[in-house]
């Protein structure tokens, strides 16, 4: 599923399959009216154009669950040592065994002062959950952070933002569409990467591991580019390599 903003409306992102009724209810708080919204039910993943503020966060399944359905804990595993969740103490991850941590958030974490003490081995990226944040440019290296960790499995490796919700889920998508997922028997970080996950299911995989899962709209872009160029980047190699069997089969 492609789809590019035109003129001054943008595209929401709703991972829900909830009546189209329903959907529509909970945008009108945001579009003000019900003439401004053209609503595309798709499953699993359905499309409205909004006229709206430049940043706003994709409506999740979890919108429309009853709190009872939202599970409670602080954080989720995704798979193998990989973890999701929410901001905890440097007293809380040490006491649930988490050797590596990656950090998406703007305040700077209270670990690093007694990592002398702990010797988490840890990444800050400094980011808020805004609209105007690259996120896209931490991808790479996040992805490598969490790439190289995995290759132990004796690490625990702890992805987190404020809630949980936003900035982290959208770093974990980006390594699952680029490695995907398994269980650490390999040598390459659990994954492969050789195969591309599309944003559509490395999102659906993350949001059924954590149902509170809904990055704002300018992450999805990004993951959606993202895709966009690790195909570009695998078919880049294919082309190189497919050159080099016909030089050498000319020699």
């Amino acid at each position: 599923m492609r789809a590019s903003p035109s003129d001054d409306r943008m595209h929401f992102y709703i991972y829900s399959n909830s009546p189209i009724n329903d959907i529509v209810t909970q945008l009108l708080p945001v579009t003000k009216s019900k003439s401004s919204i053209i609503v595309e039910q798709l499953h699993p993943l359905c499309i409205a154009d909004i006229y709206a503020s430049p940043c706003a966060s994709p409506i999740s399944a979890s919108m429309f669950m009853n709190d009872s359905k939202k599970s409670p804990n602080k954080f989720h595993n995704i798979f193998a040592n990989l973890w999701l969740g929410e901001y905890l103490s440097y007293t809380k991850l040490h006491y649930h065994g988490f050797t590596h941590i990656l950090s998406i958030i703007d305040t700077e974490p209270d670990y690093i002062h007694v990592n002398n003490i702990y010797n988490f081995v840890y990444k800050w990226v400094n980011i808020q959950d805004t609209c105007d944040q690259h996120i896209d440019a931490h991808f790479e290296d996040c992805n490598e952070f969490i790439y190289d960790a995995l290759r132990d499995k004796s690490n625990k490796v702890y992805v987190h933002c404020k809630k949980g919700i936003s900035r982290s889920p959208c770093i974990i998508i980006a390594y699952i569409m680029k490695y995907g997922i398994g269980d650490g028997d390999d040598d390459n970080g659990g994954g492969d990467s050789n195969k591309i996950w599309s944003f559509d299911d490395a999102y659906n995989y993350v949001i059924g591991k954590r149902n509170t899962v809904s990055p704002n709209f300018a992450f999805i872009e990004s993951l959606i580019h993202y895709e966009d160029f690790l195909r570009d980047a695998k078919a880049e190699r294919y082309s190189l390599s497919e050159k080099s069997v016909r030089s050498n089969a000319s020699m």
